[in-house]
């Protein structure tokens, strides 16, 4: 075997992605839906792996903000696992985000994936947040749907008062996380851009406020309403996403999921509200980060 060639990904190559990504995910890996998005991503960058001319593995390193980036995409083919291709591209990736940013570096994987974390580890992350995968059913007549509304521009300020002294947005890392866990920190600037889609909303009852951001609605499952932040006061977590299915059916959805943060009184909250983990136990991401020092400056 030849030394392993790293390369930026082409459109020739997207038949070797694909194959890729069906022989590990069997038909479920999101890799093929983004093949065009990545190689028209013009700050970040889609690379891939060649052995004896041969596609073997790819990679995605993408710019989310200036001080914020993702690693995303590792891909190895099932027949070249093992011979160090991951921690190849892994390493390529670390490097260049060094030269193109600064900032913070994360990525998430499978708690079951104990390869990829030992090599997160060994390159400097550290494990910041767990998370795992709840699921619920809308209900049309729920009590509390009313109680939600559509936040506007206007109050980006509250929004953000409201955050500072929440310590779930601690837990949280100050970040949604939609599908394909994807961690976006909750910015000013994102949260006009989601206020202005209609995706953040507050909720008010009694003593108890807070807040809900859920996901653009999703191609390959566009009944199924995606929370991907939630946060209330005053012990009312329980009460608001209970109250979220009614408003999940208002808005035209029959399903709802949302990657929780784990933290004691959220599961229980969460559990309290009729939300349930998937019988296979899957969603159980893990969270790493570790800062960015550009190697240019």
């Amino acid at each position: 075997m030849n030394a392993p060639i790293i390369r930026p990904a082409q459109e020739r190559d997207r038949a070797a992605l694909e194959s890729i990504a069906l022989r590990i995910g069997n038909g479920w890996d999101y890799l093929p839906r983004f093949i065009s998005d990545w190689l028209n991503d013009p700050t970040g960058e889609f690379f891939v792996v060649e052995v004896d001319s041969q596609v073997v593995g790819t990679g995605k390193l993408t710019r989310l903000s200036a001080d914020e980036w993702w690693l995303e995409g590792l891909r190895v083919d099932p027949d070249f696992q093992g011979r160090g291709i991951g921690s190849l591209l892994h390493q390529y990736a670390l490097r260049r985000a060094s030269e193109m940013g600064s900032g913070v570096l994360r990525l998430t994987t499978d708690e079951d994936n104990t390869s990829v974390q030992r090599m997160a580890r060994k390159t400097g992350f550290a494990v910041v947040g767990n998370y795992l995968r709840y699921e619920t059913s809308a209900y049309a007549h729920q009590m509390g749907a009313d109680e939600f509304r559509a936040f506007v521009v206007e109050d980006v300020s509250s929004i953000r008062a409201f955050l500072k002294g929440s310590a779930h947005y601690q837990v949280a890392q100050h970040s949604t996380l939609a599908r394909m866990w994807k961690a976006h920190r909750i910015t000013d600037e994102r949260l006009q851009a989601w206020i202005a889609d209609q995706r953040v909303y507050g909720w008010q009852r009694d003593s108890s406020a807070g807040m809900i951001i859920i996901s653009a609605r999703f191609d390959a499952m566009p009944e199924q309403l995606e929370v991907i932040y939630a946060d209330a006061a005053h012990g009312g977590a329980a009460k608001m996403l209970r109250a979220v299915r009614g408003l999940a059916k208002k808005l035209g959805f029959n399903t709802l999921r949302y990657m929780v943060p784990v933290e004691p009184d959220r599961l229980v909250a969460v559990e309290q509200a009729g939300w349930r983990r998937p019988k296979d136990n899957g969603g159980r991401a893990v969270l790493f980060a570790r800062e960015l020092i550009n190697s240019q400056t």
